[in-house]
């Protein structure tokens, strides 16, 4: 599971790198830095919990309920970052709750 974290995050930093969106990137992180210091922190005890063998197969769920709600509640902003990057004739649909 890290390492496809970490994986996902390096080709984002690639595609920042590449299209010259780097003063954005870190104007986002300034802006919205505390929204997701939650995240983080709640991936890093499932993480430190996922190793703990005894309990594993109870954190499993914990983890894909914590993907899900993610992406669920910043849908709009993920979906604007992959049609930023997407081609044109390709459009992921901004879900209005």
């Amino acid at each position: 599971m890290s390492s496809a974290l970490v994986g996902l995050y390096g080709i984002y930093f690639v595609l920042v790198g590449i299209y010259g969106n780097s003063d954005k990137l870190l104007k986002f992180v300034e802006d919205n830095g505390k929204d997701f210091l939650v995240w983080i922190l709640a991936i890093v005890v499932l993480a430190a919990l996922y190793r703990v063998k005894a309990i594993r197969p109870a954190v499993k769920p914990f983890i894909a309920l914590a993907v899900l709600v993610f992406v669920l509640k910043n849908w709009s902003t993920i979906s604007a970052q992959l049609n930023y990057f997407l081609p044109a004739n390709v459009k992921i649909p901004d879900v209005k709750s």
